[in-house]
């Protein structure tokens, strides 16, 4: 498990374009998924992604342990917790884990976590 230092993120999102690229491919996918549901693990403190894709979706819901104070897209839905100890009350259309892997403390329990709360595909 790593640190996450607020300063060192910012300055990367403000010189880099991977999460618009990273965004736009994901795009491209939901657009698969219209109507359905979306979970976002760890997001970080702004809803960057969520911004472009909750279109996408009937409903967003993003899992993020930091407290943040960001104002979150319309429709979007804001939980602070812990995704690996958090009780979801309902499964996803779709997961969105970007850069979130080494911040868990068991990553395969937290793999089969998500596995666990994608909707069966039919």
């Amino acid at each position: 498990m790593v640190d996450f230092y607020p300063e060192w993120f910012r300055l990367f999102i403000s010189k880099s374009d991977e999460k618009g690229v990273i965004s736009k491919k994901i795009a491209n996918l939901a657009q698969k998924y219209s109507g359905g549901s979306c979970l976002e693990i760890g997001p970080g403190l702004d809803p960057y992604s969520a911004i472009i894709l909750a279109r996408y979706f009937s409903s967003y819901t993003i899992i993020e342990k930091r407290k943040t104070e960001a104002r979150m897209p319309a429709g979007v839905r804001l939980v602070h917790d812990n995704f690996e100890t958090h009780k979801f009350k309902q499964i996803f259309d779709f997961i969105i884990a970007s850069h979130v892997f080494y911040y868990f403390k068991d990553i395969d329990i937290a793999f089969d976590k998500m596995v666990g709360l994608l909707m069966p595909e039919q």
